[in-house]
């Protein structure tokens, strides 16, 4: 299998402070991968560094076997989306559509699915008033849930990062993502990676979990270990207890 993201040996400090140390890992296609930590672990570092966003650190990147200077973030076959998406407030769900469409190559040649014409907001919010309303109206839940639809309906990213994607979702929301977010990895081949504190989320929908602990990989789980309980124990530093 072909390893579309490699990280190796990827170190961040600031000053004395270590905020990563010597992460390794791979991502092949397809495959959905969480990432897990308390608050401060390193996981929004990390997903900077991939997004391009943080260029001063140590260790090495690869995207599809090349080495990089930096994360690919800029790559028109990969998708970041952050915990406070940029949408453009000013404008409704069509307006975002189309700015969106022409930054990933144009309204003519987006790949949008759209079912009987059926908007982005629609199948974010399940309301049809929502499309004509500003993104500023929106609340938080429904922008992040509108972002990743948007987002996805105008590319098929070969990757895909989301830094607490589940923040501010409904239960309804929440389903639909984990059902989009399998259905990319199957379907298209993606490499998917999140991270989130909804445990129940990374059971259901991940084929794996990094455990990040102040900066560092300290578990990697899989099959059985992905057990909500058992995630939990290796969060906590519990290894054996359940």
């Amino acid at each position: 299998m072909m390893r579309l993201l490699e990280c190796r040996g990827i170190t961040k400090t600031y000053g004395r402070i270590s905020a990563l140390s010597e992460i390794d890992f791979v991502l092949e296609p397809g495959s959905v991968t969480a990432v897990l930590g308390l608050n401060g672990a390193g996981k929004s570092t990390l997903f900077r560094i991939l997004a391009g966003l943080i260029v001063s650190f140590s260790g090495e990147l690869y995207f599809r076997e090349r080495k990089l200077r930096r994360g690919p973030g800029d790559s028109h076959d990969t998708m970041f989306l952050f915990d406070d998406p940029r949408l453009f407030e000013e404008f409704d769900e069509r307006g975002n559509s189309r700015l969106i469409a022409d930054l990933n190559g144009g309204w003519e040649r987006s790949q949008a699915p759209r079912r009987a014409g059926t908007s982005a907001a629609m199948e974010a919010t399940g309301s049809d008033e929502a499309g004509r309303k500003r993104i500023g109206e929106y609340s938080h839940g429904m922008r992040c849930r509108l972002a990743f639809e948007l987002f996805a309906a105008h590319s098929r990213p070969a990757l895909m990062v989301l830094d607490e994607p589940t923040n501010g979702l409904d239960i309804e929301a929440l389903e639909r993502l984990e059902h989009d977010l399998a259905k990319r990895a199957r379907e298209d081949g993606t490499a998917v990676l999140f991270s989130t504190h909804y445990l129940e989320m990374v059971e259901r929908t991940a084929d794996r979990a990094l455990i990040l602990r102040n900066g560092r990989l300290v578990a990697e789980a899989t099959g059985k270990d992905l057990e909500a309980s058992r995630l939990r124990s290796l969060l906590l530093g519990e290894a054996g207890k359940t």
